[in-house]
């Protein structure tokens, strides 16, 4: 439901006066008073506005004029709060009520990104800050530190130290060169592709993109840069301590704030606002394909050649049968297979739909569904959404291989016909049931 309409980020009319006006709901969220009205200029032409006038505001980091402003709301003069508000076009199903029980959780969410995301040196931008508080205009924070053409090149290049989390991997590199010299924090995902939402999070950063990086075997890195700035004779009077200090925090921080900024972004995705605009069109091929040229090289030794699917095979458990769906996922994956395991791409995940996304995988983006069959996993809400995807796609297939099932336990899988063939534990360990399974991959690529 897109119940705020956005219209180029600009108010499409005047949300305050009109031949008719009427307030319809206000209430109080997060330090922000709102007022939900309408304006009829017409018998057939009404719109609705939200308008929000924050009440607060912090000594340090983002405010509440900057969350507004990201969201799309503009600043003006106000007929329904004292003074100026925030204001932006609103659909006619858009409910207050719903909208402020979803901000203060969106409100902090944000402010956690910002903290996480600046200890990294990656400071939101702040596009109001504190004018608002004190009847004067916007006085607006950017952070300027990208001041290398590309991040990369250079007559002297120095590699410093590299970390990593669960799903990235950074490298910091000292460049110097007619062009200025300074510091580059690289990031490569360590489980490509990311996901759209993820690169919108990284455009909203101010990161950018380079073709092929050599801290990172060549392939495509995000990067930023920090221009090495003098204060005085001292070593002690330059950034780099600065530089050197956020590119530490990387390794605990820059995951859960990338996770803050989409939690954010999601809370307030049912009411048509966002802080990242204009998410389906964004890829970046770039960011694609195999996390290094080491896995690109196994793929190739064996390519299965199922090029209508984007995986050849996806796992589908539940639980308490993650370390065998792990087992087989990485035998499958050491042999070039294409395998969805959820734990392989944590950046994709991030910020998803995962009803819609796990239906697209389970029903049409996999050549193979292998189900680990057990009591828990016909009880689980979301294996139960899994298996209708994967029986709905069975069904599509009239006849056609498509359902893998391996037994855990004794039980059947409901839906699913007593006819069908399948593997037991019993009298199998999960390396000899990937081994089987990259057979039959192998002989129906060569069919």
């Amino acid at each position: 439901m897109r119940a705020i309409l956005l219209q180029g980020h600009d108010l499409v009319t005047d949300l305050h006066v009109g031949l008719r006006t009427e307030v319809l709901d206000r209430g109080s969220a997060a330090g922000v008073e709102f007022v939900l009205a309408s304006v009829r200029e017409s018998r057939e032409h009404e719109v609705r506005g939200a308008h929000a006038r924050p009440t607060t505001f912090s000594t340090a980091g983002v405010q509440r004029t900057d969350f507004l402003a990201h969201l799309g709301f503009r600043r003006g003069q106000c007929s329904y709060l004292v003074g100026e508000c925030y204001s932006i076009e609103a659909g006619a199903d858009f409910e207050l009520s719903g909208f402020l029980e979803a901000f203060p959780h969106a409100w902090e969410a944000f402010r956690a990104a910002d903290a996480d995301l600046g200890a990294c040196g990656l400071h939101i931008t702040q596009p109001e800050g504190w004018g608002y508080f004190f009847g004067r205009e916007g006085q607006p924070y950017r952070d300027h530190s990208m001041g290398h053409p590309n991040g990369h090149t250079a007559g002297k290049i120095e590699s410093l130290k590299t970390s990593e989390d669960g799903s990235f991997r950074f490298a910091l590199t000292w460049l110097e060169g007619p062009q200025g010299k300074g510091w580059t924090t690289h990031y490569r995902p360590r489980h490509p592709p990311l996901s759209q939402e993820t690169l919108a999070t990284f455009s909203f950063l101010g990161l950018r993109t380079f073709d092929g990086c050599p801290e990172f075997e060549w392939e495509a890195c995000s990067y930023r840069f920090i221009p090495f700035e003098a204060r005085g004779d001292s070593v002690f009077d330059t950034n780099a301590s600065y530089a050197h200090q956020t590119f530490d925090a990387h390794a605990g921080r820059f995951g859960p704030g990338i996770k803050h900024l989409l939690d954010s972004e999601g809370a307030l995705r049912p009411f048509g606002l966002g802080l990242l605009r204009d998410l389906s069109p964004i890829r970046d091929p770039r960011l694609e394909g195999s996390s290094s040229s080491t896995e690109r090289s196994q793929a190739t030794r064996v390519r299965i050649g199922l090029t209508d699917y984007e995986y050849d095979v996806a796992i589908s458990f539940a639980g308490t049968q993650r370390p065998i769906a792990e087992v087989i996922a990485e035998g499958l994956r050491a042999n070039g297979v294409r395998v969805f395991y959820d734990n392989f791409y944590p950046e994709q995940l991030w910020g998803k739909d995962l009803v819609a996304f796990f239906n697209e995988i389970y029903e049409r983006r996999s050549r193979f569904c292998l189900i680990l069959i057990s009591s828990e996993y016909n009880e689980r809400m979301w294996t139960i959404h899994e298996r209708q995807s994967a029986q709905a796609r069975s069904l599509k297939e009239k006849g056609q291989e498509y359902i893998l099932p391996v037994k855990v336990e004794d039980v059947d899988l409901p839906g699913m016909p007593s006819s069908i063939g399948y593997l037991s534990l019993k009298d199998r360990t999960p390396e000899s049931v990937a081994d089987l399974l990259i057979k039959k991959i192998h002989a129906e690529g060569a069919g």
